[in-house]
């Protein structure tokens, strides 16, 4: 347990506890109601990364690692992107799975149904289902990586409000107190500190082109 954690709370955790109110009063998500900081360096057996950012039932989860590391302004726009990721999820998870795996579970015994009732025996047996198979495995891809594209439009969202710079600022900085994924790609359904200045500096080109 660490003494950040306890109360009363440190006067920096206020802070960040005050930004983040005063975030979701700006953004209109008073449902969110943060009312605690907690600093977190496991969940379960797995060491959380520099960046990691949650919100449950309003306590807002940071990373031990990023513990005194940035300042309460340098915090602002990291919680911004955090807080409008959880609201989208909240509101759009449901609806990206409804358009992802439930059709294809959907289609997948029907189509094979058809495939092996009416083309018993038929050479197009096999691709029908190797397509399936193919079809199926990049839906599932897409799935999993639907909660990182929210964290892209997250951060795209916040740097409309905030600003690119001091987003980007922060990530870089965050990005240095992991030495063994500084620059390196995040996980499949999480991107890394680096992918997010990557996508905001793509994001910011085709703004340029326009």
């Amino acid at each position: 347990m660490f003494a950040r954690g306890t109360i009363p709370m440190h006067p920096e955790d206020q802070q960040l506890l005050e930004i983040a109110r005063d975030l979701c009063r700006k953004l209109g998500y008073y449902n969110l109601n943060p009312n605690t900081i907690s600093w977190k360096e496991k969940m379960g057996i797995r060491r959380l990364p520099a960046d990691h950012f949650m919100i449950l039932r309003g306590d807002i989860q940071l990373s031990s690692r990023a513990m005194g590391q940035l300042t309460p302004e340098e915090w602002r726009p990291i919680i911004a992107s955090g807080l409008i990721y959880y609201k989208t999820l909240t509101r759009n998870s449901l609806v990206g799975m409804l358009t992802t795996m439930i059709p294809i579970a959907l289609l997948m015994p029907a189509v094979l149904l058809v495939s092996f009732k009416y083309l018993e025996g038929s050479i197009l047996t096999y691709p029908i289902v190797l397509a399936l198979i193919v079809l199926t495995f990049l839906a599932g891809t897409r799935f999993l990586m639907y909660p990182k594209r929210l964290w892209f439009k997250a951060d795209v969202e916040a740097a409309r409000i905030l600003g690119k710079e001091s987003l980007v600022a922060s990530l870089r900085k965050i990005d240095q107190l992991d030495p063994n994924r500084t620059g390196k790609r995040g996980s499949l359904a999480r991107p890394s500190p680096s992918e997010r200045v990557e996508n905001l500096t793509r994001t910011d080109k085709r703004l340029d082109t326009r």
